[in-house]
């Protein structure tokens, strides 16, 4: 359970889930699962299937890029940041944080 997916075999030809990750239970796991197993399966028959191969796979299909968020929007991905991370967020690696200049808009604010 590396990824912190859990399957067990049902039945000859089904599957029950019995673990998914937090960010997954947001997704279409009927469609998802179906789709990773499938994707699985194939590599196996061209090449070495690794743990970063199926994360990459798994996140090119769950993550959605939006440039412009609300502040509501903002505060509720901290948080879920927050929790995902357990109060340990990366606070000094640049990719994670970018420094932004509000000085501009505070002086706009001003006059």
């Amino acid at each position: 359970m590396q990824l912190g997916i859990e399957l067990k075999s049902r039945t000859n030809h089904s599957i029950m889930v019995m673990a998914v990750p937090q960010p997954l239970r947001q997704q279409n796991l009927q469609q998802l699962l179906p789709d990773l197993l499938s994707y699985a399966a194939s590599c196996s028959e061209s090449q070495a299937l690794s743990h970063q191969a199926l994360a990459d796979w798994l996140t090119q299909r769950i993550v959605v890029e939006k440039r412009d968020y609300t502040l509501a929007e903002a505060i509720g991905l901290i948080a879920e940041l927050e929790q995902l991370w357990q109060g340990n967020l990366p606070l000094q690696d640049p990719h994670f944080i970018t420094l932004v200049d509000f000085s501009a808009s505070i002086t706009a604010l001003h006059s």
